[in-house]
């Protein structure tokens, strides 16, 4: 019973540092200024190396269209959002 208690912990614990260790993973070119998911079909036949999300942000890679259309759909309305607020503003 303790053995088993044990070995489900250990099972436990290495999927969870799995899991936490590459969630946040993406894919770049040598030369490219984006960055994108494993599956992209832009990089398909190029050898992306693989890098941390944030790592990418800081390098100044900009997320692909393609592969993050939901995270970027979301900034797209928020930016429209602020932009209906401000042009229903009156004017003098």
């Amino acid at each position: 019973m303790v053995r088993k208690t044990i070995v489900m912990a250990l099972v436990a614990a290495f999927i969870f540092t799995a899991t936490f260790a590459f969630a946040d993973d993406v894919y770049a070119t040598k030369n490219g200024k984006k960055y994108h998911k494993a599956e992209c079909q832009l990089i398909k036949n190029k050898k992306p190396a693989p890098i941390a999300k944030e790592d990418a942000a800081k390098k100044g890679l900009t997320p692909c269209q393609r592969c993050f259309k939901e995270d970027l759909g979301s900034k797209k309305l928020d930016a429209g959002s602020s932009t209906k607020i401000s042009s229903s503003k009156k004017k003098d």
